[in-house]
């Protein structure tokens, strides 16, 4: 897997993800809560293991990032479920539109794991 390939789709991907933490974040206000995305913050909430940083292989990266995006996309159906059943359908439609997003790019960056 090269990497110029790989950094090329991450580039991509995190534009759509920036533009999901936007969007969701924006629904936290307009539902009255407060959006705290400080770094600090974000760390001590995460679902995510801590990235490791002792690897080197762009292939390791891509197992990594697609297990850490598959995370996400589980919360992302667990919270889609929530909002349903708390009779709040925009919000549910809105978590759908994003795990839509993370759905594909799982799978787009899971597509350059080496092939076994």
């Amino acid at each position: 897997t090269g990497f110029i390939g790989v950094h090329q789709l991450l580039d991509d991907t995190y534009v759509r993800l920036t533009e999901a933490f936007d969007t969701v974040a924006e629904r936290i206000v307009i539902l009255g809560g407060k959006a705290n995305g400080i770094s600090k913050r974000v760390v001590e909430d995460s679902i995510l293991k801590t990235y490791p940083t002792d690897i080197t292989e762009v292939d390791q990266h891509v197992r990594e990032l697609t297990n850490r995006y598959k995370t996400i996309a589980a919360s992302l159906r667990e919270a889609i479920d929530t909002a349903g059943d708390a009779g709040d359908e925009d919000t549910a439609d809105l978590l759908t539109e994003v795990s839509r997003t993370i759905d594909k790019d799982a799978w787009f960056i899971g597509a350059n794991a080496p092939k076994k």
